[in-house]
């Protein structure tokens, strides 16, 4: 009879590890096992969440009217009450016509 050290040979060892490596699933890449995943879909969620916002705000941003500091507005959406742009020149030709045309006491 052989001696008993207590110790396996490597060839048991080997062996040994090769039929736990087999018994051990693998882990396999399946949308099956994300969606059972609770971060995969909170990470889903705050995406998708992300692009609806941006979605938005892009959509509203092209609906604003672009206005410039000194801007005249040519036309509007809603006109409750007519209005005229002042010409300054010909104001300040009728003040004076105006002026001249009174009588001197006046002025």
């Amino acid at each position: 009879m052989g001696k008993s050290s207590g110790h396996r040979s490597k060839s048991t060892g080997k062996s040994r590890r090769e039929n736990v490596l087999r018994n051990v699933p693998k882990s396999t890449l399946s949308l099956n096992n994300l969606l059972r995943n609770p971060e995969f879909l909170r990470t889903c969620f705050v995406i998708f969440l992300f692009l609806v916002v941006v979605s938005v705000v892009a959509t509203w941003s092209r609906e604003q009217i672009k206005v410039r500091d000194g801007q005249i507005a040519s036309s509007t959406r809603i006109t409750r009450i007519d209005y005229s742009i002042e010409d300054s020149a010909a104001t300040e030709a009728k003040k004076e016509e105006a002026r001249n045309s009174s009588p001197r006491i006046y002025t």
